[in-house]
């Protein structure tokens, strides 16, 4: 694991934009160049001593000076935006919670269409606890209002609909 110390006389890190930027030219990486690379998940790379880090992992690091327990979660769900106030630490579970829906069955998160039921829409949520609670309505938006209830009661500031 890279120490604090290596990673500031390599790397500037601009919480602001959340760009990383050489400091030292080596390689193909000029000094002043952005470093590391774009996946096509949309997260960020970079090569440290022939080692890869996640970008947004180094930008907790970096600012903090303490590598994260757990995860470290995109509050706005955009895994390329690496500013540090867009970055904040969370368990697994935290993180999941605030990713999009499953696109294809509603335009909310945790509802789907049920054309062999009387009500149509159905919002189903797992509390923390692992119990599944689904319910029908006979309008989408209903159902997406009951499922963001829910996810706020339970996930608090990492819930996302």
């Amino acid at each position: 694991m890279i120490s604090h110390t290596r990673l500031l006389e390599i790397l500037d890190y601009d919480p602001k934009t959340g760009i990383f930027r050489w400091k030292i030219s080596a390689g193909r990486a000029k000094a002043g160049s952005v470093a590391g690379t774009r996946l096509a998940n949309g997260y960020w790379h970079v090569m440290i001593d022939y080692k890869y880090h996640s970008s947004h992992r180094l930008a907790w690091f970096y600012v903090t000076r303490a590598w994260p327990k757990d995860a470290i979660d995109h509050k706005n769900g955009n895994q390329g935006d690496n500013s540090f106030e867009n970055l904040r630490e969370a368990t697994r579970a935290q993180n999941r919670w605030n990713t999009a829906g499953k696109a294809g069955h509603s335009k909310w998160k945790g509802v789907t269409y049920d054309a062999g039921r009387k009500k149509c829409w159905k919002m189903a949520f797992v509390i923390p606890n692992g119990v599944r609670i689904q319910k029908r309505f006979e309008n989408e938006r209903e159902a997406a209002e009951e499922w963001m209830f829910l996810a706020l009661e339970h996930h608090g500031e990492f819930a996302r609909g």
